[in-house]
């Protein structure tokens, strides 16, 4: 090939070459020739730096980012559903349940005989020494407060120690509370068998009986001014609730040779109880001792 004409060839291509770039360059609008630079390779890139793949694949990412947050959203709102559609197992349920498992420990009830041989221990009465019973946790920063409860009528005990000293608590007080007030000892120095011989407890030389329907006769007279200390003689069985961190006392008296129960509940067991409920165990009905007729109940259990 001649030389002019390698000239006029690598001429054309040069045309062509710089035709076929001018073309490129129309395809980008005004704005983005106004947001962008045009390197020496042709490669359009933002004010940023970065180039149009580039913001391209960051919108990518921030799409399935997006997606996948949807999901969970959606998984979170779809939990809360089910938690209150099942009702007494709601998130307040769980949350109630947890501080109800904080504060109070279940276990065996403490009886007097019970104390009693556990004072004999004297100054090495130990925490171990109430393991396996009913108690409410009344701790502070500084201390270990437990009132582990106990059967009979009026009594409590209240060990308290130093935080972390897991061997031997500070103080046991044996306590017994009336409408004359509160008094105690505490189990590590004093003696128990003076105090309750002061407080009057039922012991097993005094041993309790089932109540029986001429007692309850008895009783419907002061019906309104019932106290625990009228039941004070008397088998029952012993049970607690809690409601809102309060625990209510329970103890039901079956009456004997009937299918009736006398139900008494209180925040303490002394003075006059909340509530008193005379029960019929076969037909469920109720009647409110302190307000209401049990004349009824009696006849029917008489067959008058």
């Amino acid at each position: 090939m001649k030389p002019s004409e390698k000239r006029a060839l690598m001429e054309a291509k040069k045309k062509e070459l710089e035709e076929k770039n001018n073309l490129q360059d129309d395809d980008v609008s005004s704005e983005d020739i106004a947001d962008c630079d045009i390197t020496s390779n042709h490669t359009l890139k933002n004010k940023k730096g970065k180039t149009i793949l580039d913001d391209d694949v960051e919108s990518m990412r921030k799409e399935g980012f997006f997606q996948s947050h949807v999901k969970l959203i959606t998984f979170i709102i779809t939990v809360s559903l089910l938690f209150m559609l099942i009702g007494p197992f709601s998130v307040i349920r769980i949350i109630e349940m947890v501080e109800e498992s904080r504060h109070f420990k279940d276990g065996e009830t403490l009886t007097v005989e019970q104390i009693k041989i556990i004072a004999n221990n004297k100054a090495m009465i130990t925490w171990s020494d109430f393991d396996g019973y009913s108690y409410e946790d009344q701790s502070t920063k500084t201390a270990t407060i437990r009132e582990y409860y106990v059967k009979e009528n009026g009594y409590s005990l209240v060990v308290r120690g130093k935080k972390g000293d897991s061997k031997f608590p500070d103080n046991v007080h044996f306590m017994y509370s009336d409408d004359n007030g509160t008094t105690f000892i505490d189990l590590r120095t004093e003696d128990i068998k003076g105090f309750l011989a002061a407080t009057n407890v039922t012991t097993n030389s005094e041993p309790l009986r089932l109540m029986t329907l001429a007692d309850l006769e008895a009783m419907a007279g002061s019906s309104s001014n019932l106290a625990w200390a009228n039941f004070k003689n008397f088998k029952y069985e012993a049970t607690q609730r809690v409601e809102m961190e309060t625990v209510y006392y329970i103890r039901t008296y079956k009456i004997g040779g009937t299918d009736l129960s006398v139900v008494l509940e209180g925040k303490k067991i002394s003075g006059y109880p909340e509530k008193a409920t005379l029960v019929n165990n076969v037909t469920l009905e109720e009647k409110d001792l302190k307000r209401e007729n049990i004349s009824d109940f009696i006849k029917d259990q008489k067959g008058e």
